[in-house]
């Protein structure tokens, strides 16, 4: 494991529909980093659980540690991660990881849950990523949510809870200064050139927010087919001026049963929000 390249590589933890895949192409559109992984831990756990066999034929990560060891031997790098998977506690143990989370840098970036939770709600049933779905559930038991209802569901994967929890663990291993640095995406659209600017002095980063603020495009053959409907929007983006743009698009209504779910899960996720907020860059 090389150490200085890690001490200057970026750790993105989101919660899901959080802007988390335009903040990755931001980093890395700087050109000071040499690899972006978007999904490659999620791909690897996925992979690990529902077809074990090809996951060794490829020797995909089998844990977190695993693939920071492997991406800090390519240079430093930008790699993100959604929080509610330290559920999956094989993958991820937070506090037998706190030494390697140590000696990196670290974005916890989440939204308001009442614009995340209706647009994963609506994911979730566009993609049938349901626990009822058979392709779907060895990950959800995993995950500890095998007999959980749509909202239950709908709550653990918001990952409000998880975020907080690392972001308030993270707040007590850093040296002061050095984060964990939050960031609210609707902050981030409203001003960009702001926001960032503050998240790079938090890092102590060898670069400015303006450098962050387009990227290119993502050429389809480099978003994983496994993801793209979930990632088709931000793959197509190149500011996130042009991701604020594309979110004021109409988008289809939930049916009145699941909206008293998206709701309910909202209500209980806020307050955990607001505590995130405190840690904000």
């Amino acid at each position: 494991m090389d150490v200085e390249n890690l001490g200057n590589s970026i750790c993105i933890w989101s919660v899901p529909r959080s802007l988390s895949t335009a903040l990755t192409y931001s980093f890395f559109g700087t050109g000071k980093y040499e690899h972006a992984y978007q999904e490659v831990l999620l791909e690897s756990r996925v992979e690990w659980v529902m077809m074990p066999e090809s996951a060794a034929k490829k020797d995909m990560p089998r844990s977190f540690a695993d693939h920071i060891a492997r991406a800090s031997q390519g240079g430093t790098f930008v790699t993100k991660d959604h929080a509610y998977h330290m559920l999956l506690g094989d993958f991820f143990d937070l506090e037998q990881e706190s030494a390697l989370l140590q000696k990196m840098k670290h974005v916890v970036i989440v939204r308001n849950p009442a614009s995340s939770v209706p647009s994963l709600a609506k994911k979730n049933l566009e993609t049938d990523t349901l626990v009822t779905n058979q392709k779907f559930r060895p990950m959800f038991v995993r995950l500890g949510l095998g007999d959980a209802s749509f909202p239950e569901q709908l709550e653990a994967q918001a990952g409000f809870r998880q975020s907080l929890k690392l972001t308030q663990h993270l707040a007590k291993i850093l040296p002061p200064g050095r984060g964990p640095a939050v960031i609210d995406a609707d902050r981030l659209l409203h001003n960009p050139r702001e926001v960032l600017d503050r998240l790079c002095d938090r890092l102590q980063l060898r670069h400015g927010g303006e450098e962050m603020l387009s990227w290119r495009p993502t050429p389809p053959e480099e978003v994983s087919p496994a993801f793209k409907d979930w990632f088709d929007t931000a793959s197509l983006s190149t500011s996130f001026e042009r991701r604020h743009a594309s979110g004021t698009q109409h988008k289809k209504s939930l049916s009145p049963e699941y909206q008293k779910h998206v709701d309910t899960v909202t209500a209980n996720l806020m307050p955990l929000y607001q505590q995130l907020l405190s840690y904000h860059v």
